[in-house]
């Protein structure tokens, strides 16, 4: 899988990626059509189980596209849309529709509510090509739990920025609920922190020891809201 990744990707950037791209994306201009063909290529969610568009690869396998992406200056995040369906999948989740992005929310941001009902506010610095994508896949706590959180972008503010590359790098403010078509996660990192039946998941979850606080495999529960 690795070979046929390496060998399809650089055909693909090679073609797609001329100079007037590289100028579109310095200037802002979100490249549609070239994100088209890695989408249809399943390039952007290789990640992904199958039932989400996906081929299950491992790491080690999509490695030939994050390098590519550099290699050619991919004016894309298709580096953070890998990232973004893998978080998602590891949470329960399956990956929105559409373009991906990764965000870290700045300090102060909150996440609040529950099942059908969470809010979500504050601002994501730095996101790639916030204009344009879909969605943004964001960590926040709850109750002084860490979870994963799938934003809509068209809710947002959004504020165009660049890094020093010229690449976008956009501040998104978000207030307010998640929306129907969002989605939240909950990882147990740490289980004896866990909220869920903690004796018993620890007890059962075969990566986890009784007498240390390494990171814990098991999922104690996801929800999307309606």
């Amino acid at each position: 899988m690795r070979e046929m990744f390496e060998d399809s990707i650089n055909r693909i950037l090679t073609e797609q990626v001329n100079a007037a791209a590289l100028q579109g994306g310095e200037a802002g201009q979100w490249q549609s059509g070239l994100f088209g063909i890695l989408d249809a290529g399943g390039f952007t969610r290789a990640l992904a189980p199958e039932q989400a568009g996906g081929v299950a690869a491992t790491w080690a396998d999509a490695f030939p596209l994050v390098f590519a992406s550099g290699r050619h200056a991919l004016p894309l995040p298709l580096a953070d849309s890998l990232a973004a369906c893998w978080i998602l999948q590891q949470c329960g989740l399956l990956p929105a529709d559409g373009a991906l992005s990764l965000g870290e929310a700045a300090a102060g941001a909150t996440l609040s509510g529950s099942a059908g009902a969470w809010r979500f506010s504050g601002s994501l610095p730095q996101v790639a090509w916030g204009r344009a994508v879909d969605q943004v896949v964001t960590c926040a706590s709850a109750g002084g739990v860490p979870h994963v959180v799938l934003l809509r972008r068209d809710t947002a503010q959004v504020h165009n920025d660049q890094n020093t590359a010229r690449e976008a790098r956009d501040k998104l403010g978000i207030g307010g609920g998640i929306g129907r078509d969002g989605a939240f996660g909950h990882r147990c990192w740490y289980p004896s922190r866990c909220p869920r039946n903690i004796r018993t998941r620890r007890a059962k979850c075969p990566s986890a020891s009784r007498r240390s606080e390494s990171p814990c495999r098991c999922m104690p529960g996801r929800a999307r809201t309606t």
